[in-house]
């Protein structure tokens, strides 16, 4: 009789983290969905920050990288400044990063965060399509630490060099996923930092 109930208990308690696991995917992939919608279909919802570089890279040669940071209207406040009333701009950190290169001209990457209201990191992707493979790597995070990772080859218009490995987990991250993980916050942080740099620079010459 206690044996049951045990095992009952057990299978509960594993369905119950299974259910609650598969609802925070659902959630973060309708907030991403949200925020593509409205970056979409209803632009002015969003602004948009907008960096591109053109480098000459040994072994790749011209690479043009893009970096879009789309973002709500700033709050602002009245300020006094030597007798002078100005507005002070709150910024909230970008809901998407979206990065874009190619190496050489035969394979590009795309690259996108999705983040919380706090700045969180909910969602990363990354895409390579091109002649040397084709594949998608995605990471989904709570509270700065990974709930699934992703990895899988995708098709492509013709044959590739190498193709992607299938690799999918939810707990029981290896070492190397909790690096990668860290890795990927660290960029996203990297990025946050420039963004909000970005508005004194853009008035300097205003």
């Amino acid at each position: 009789m206690y044996k049951k109930i045990f095992i009952t208990a057990i299978f509960l308690i594993v369905f119950s983290s299974a259910y609650s696991q598969d609802n925070r995917i659902e959630s973060i992939n309708r907030q991403c969905e949200e925020i593509n919608k409205n970056i979409e279909e209803n632009y002015g919802f969003y602004l948009m920050h907008q960096l591109i570089f053109q480098s000459n890279v040994r072994a790749i040669g011209i690479q043009n990288t893009s970096i879009k940071f789309f973002y709500t209207q700033p709050l602002d406040s009245l300020i006094e400044n030597n007798g002078n009333t100005e507005f002070l701009y709150i910024y909230k950190p970008p809901p998407k990063i979206k990065v874009e290169y190619n190496i050489a001209a035969s394979q590009n990457i795309t690259v996108e965060y999705y983040l919380d209201k706090e700045g969180n990191l909910i969602y990363y992707s990354y895409l390579t399509t091109g002649l040397y493979t084709n594949g998608k790597e995605q990471y989904y995070f709570n509270n700065n630490i990974p709930i699934m990772i992703k990895i899988e080859a995708i098709e492509g218009e013709s044959e590739v060099l190498e193709k992607y490995r299938f690799y999918e987990k939810e707990t029981d991250f290896n070492e190397n996923d909790l690096e990668n993980a860290n890795k990927i916050i660290g960029k996203k942080n990297a990025y946050i930092d420039l963004f909000s740099k970005m508005p004194a620079i853009e008035k300097i010459d205003k």
